[in-house]
């Protein structure tokens, strides 16, 4: 499988653990790298951001709907967003018809191969967070018409100023293109239904590892959120989340659904690494 990393500026030092943690659980994986920075991984195919920039994405860079806003003084939000019409382009460069993308400080513990039958394959597969945003804790694309389609939608509420930046990041708007064509989009399951694996969109690694400005210590409490779906479920005493073994998973009326991959917002990944962990780079 591809999988798709997308990161500008000067790369945090966590983010070979999401590189290795891939090829460490999918021995199928080939990733590309693409950022404004020279990679130098082993195992890694670096995209030179500039070079493969479509008019389309140049054209929403000029725009900075992020300009003279709150969202201003953290470059993350405008590159999180400007990463989704980067996607589009390096499928379009490298002539991909399938692709896993999340962010940048996702752990993976399943192959693509066993999370096959969760997908849609005519859809944009993507994690939802809550009713208001859908989030790249995990997503899978394998029809690139159904991508350029949403990539469209956004640029259209760009240009057209349906945001004017204050309040709306890439989630949001993510959520605005759901709701108006919902046939684009799999909302992939993130707390326990038929199937017995799940994905985590963030909630299962605030909890397990704590957030960025607060990481989880030992006999700390754990954090959930009721403004998340699976927060919700949490405080609700519905779940029991737990990792042991380098595994994460969760308990469910006596049941155990596995968790394909860990989103950690306190960027500590080197204490979560899965099983199979080796280093590639």
């Amino acid at each position: 499988m591809n999988y798709l990393l997308v990161y500008f500026g000067d790369l945090p030092d966590y983010i070979k653990y999401t590189v290795n943690s891939i090829l460490s659980v999918d021995k199928d994986a080939k990733i590309y790298f693409c950022s404004d920075n020279p990679i130098r991984y082993n195992n890694v195919e670096y995209i030179n951001s500039s070079e493969i920039s479509s008019d389309l994405t140049k054209k929403i860079e000029k725009i900075n709907i992020y300009k003279n806003t709150n969202y201003e003084v953290n470059p993350l939000w405008a590159t999180s967003f400007l990463r989704i019409f980067y996607l589009s382009d390096i499928a379009k460069s490298l002539s991909l018809k399938s692709f896993v993308h999340f962010d940048a400080d996702v752990l993976i513990y399943k192959p693509f191969d066993e999370l096959n039958g969760l997908f849609d394959i005519n859809r944009f597969n993507i994690t939802p967070l809550n009713e208001n945003e859908l989030i790249f804790g995990y997503s899978y694309t394998n029809n690139i018409n159904t991508y350029k389609k949403i990539v469209k939608y956004i640029y259209d509420l760009v240009t057209n100023k349906e945001f004017d930046g204050e309040g709306v990041n890439e989630m949001k708007i993510l959520n605005s293109v759901f709701n108006m064509d919902k046939d684009l989009f799999n909302l992939l399951p993130i707390v326990p239904e038929i199937k017995n694996i799940i994905f985590d969109p963030a909630s299962y690694g605030q909890y397990i590892g704590g957030t960025d400005g607060n990481p989880r210590k030992i006999f700390s409490k754990p954090w959930a959120g009721s403004h998340h779906y699976v927060g919700r479920e949490i405080l609700n005493g519905k779940l029991k989340v737990r990792f042991k073994n380098n595994l994460p998973y969760v308990m469910k009326n006596n049941n155990r659904y596995d968790i394909a991959n860990l989103h950690i917002h306190s960027k500590r990944l080197e204490k979560y690494l899965p099983t199979q962990y080796k280093d590639y780079l």
